[in-house]
């Protein structure tokens, strides 16, 4: 039996209702990350990977070349335009990073590696509220499994902008999602020292110790934690290891400043 025209029209204004009544589509945060991706020939992957890999080893001028093959191979990879942020954050050539930032954010806004990338640059330039905002974007991606790194470098960031309370809620945010998180620890040994807590100073600092190898900002702070404990003994340790291991730091003309002065 042919059903009449005139039914199926009855129909066209009530699915039209339907359509009209359905609520707009929620932002999953989630990006491309959480897509179907475009068919590809897959350069610009292959070339975005050998540029991290150069940058690195510190490689700058292979970095950016590969780089750059990535961009030419699909200007819409927002992994891709991120790299050549980096790249020329690393080269110092600053407003050509930021245009990469911005293109690679454009392109993904929950990307949490541009954000993250992107909040870092601008923590380093001062611009601390803006940077603090892409960090958190970059924390709200469910699919974002190292939350911890945006979180401590929100931390970070807010310790440098001299929000020491700010701070501390997101360095302990950090701890919370992976409490071996090095660069979380190290800030928390720093911010305790600040506030005069020398032995919870001293717990992050051996809490660090036990995931990381030391820099030379982590051993001058093994240097100025012991020596507020009145721990000569490992403050002269701590001492040692910063003039063997890192004899041409700045940190280490302050510990003859330090020196001098007791």
């Amino acid at each position: 039996m042919i059903r009449p025209v005139w039914s199926l029209l009855l129909l066209l204004p009530l699915l039209s209702a339907c359509v009209a009544n359905q609520p707009k589509a929620v932002d999953d945060q989630t990006g491309q990350a959480g897509r179907a991706s475009k068919p590809s020939d897959g350069r610009a992957e292959i070339y975005t990977n050998l540029a991290v890999s150069y940058l690195r080893e510190n490689r700058l001028d292979i970095a950016l070349q590969e780089g750059k093959k990535a961009i030419a191979a699909d200007p819409d990879n927002a992994n891709a335009q991120n790299v050549m942020g980096l790249i020329y954050q690393r080269l110092g050539q600053n407003a050509l990073a930021e245009k990469h930032f911005k293109r690679a954010i454009a392109i993904d806004g929950h990307n949490f590696y541009a954000l993250n990338a992107y909040g870092s640059f601008l923590c380093q330039l001062r611009r601390f509220d803006q940077a603090l905002a892409q960090f958190d974007q970059a924390v709200k991606n469910p699919l974002n499994r190292s939350r911890e790194v945006a979180l401590a470098n929100a931390g970070i960031c807010a310790y440098g902008a001299g929000d020491k309370d700010k701070a501390d809620i997101y360095l302990r945010s950090a701890l919370s999602n992976n409490s071996r998180h090095a660069p979380a620890l190290a800030q928390m040994a720093e911010l305790n020292y600040d506030r005069g807590d020398y032995q919870a100073a001293r717990d992050y600092l051996l809490r660090y110790e036990q995931v990381a190898q030391h820099n030379p900002k982590t051993l001058w702070a093994g240097v100025r934690i012991h020596q507020r404990l009145g721990q000569a003994k490992a403050q002269k340790a701590y001492a040692d290891k910063l003039r063997k291991a890192f004899p041409d730091a700045i940190q280490v003309r302050m510990l003859r400043d330090l020196e001098k002065g007791s």
